[in-house]
């Protein structure tokens, strides 16, 4: 979709050309919808299977689960948005330093583990 409004594109001289018209807005407005549902659509379907099973399609083939610490459930959807939102806006945002504490943690957590009390276990 955001290719196709440029497909009328060309150049001259080094200088951008493109026609005048009112698809190519359309096409870069609608392209970038789409662009934003399918990414809500995966998180959703990611945090989704993260709070009810605790396992998403990685860790299951890998074997392993995110479970509440306290009660060894899966931690539900809210926890699970939130260790979802927490893990990419600050755990990684100190050169990934979040993902890394679980090297050197009793418990093996990450910091998102610790924010919302889940760890993550072997299945």
């Amino acid at each position: 979709m955001l290719v196709g409004a440029f497909s009328d594109c060309g150049t001259t001289n080094n200088d951008g050309l493109c026609p005048p018209g009112e698809s190519g807005g359309v096409r870069i407005l609608l392209g970038g919808w789409l662009i934003v549902l399918g990414l809500i659509l995966v998180v959703a379907v990611y945090v989704r299977a993260l709070g009810a099973t605790g396992q998403t399609w990685g860790r299951r083939l890998v074997g392993v689960k995110v479970v509440d610490r306290m009660t060894g459930e899966p931690v539900g959807i809210g926890h699970a948005l939130g260790r979802q939102l927490f893990a990419c806006f600050i755990s990684t945002q100190i050169f990934g330093l979040g993902y890394l504490w679980m090297l050197w943690d009793d418990r093996r957590q990450t910091w998102h583990d610790s924010v919302v009390g889940s760890i993550v276990i072997e299945v």
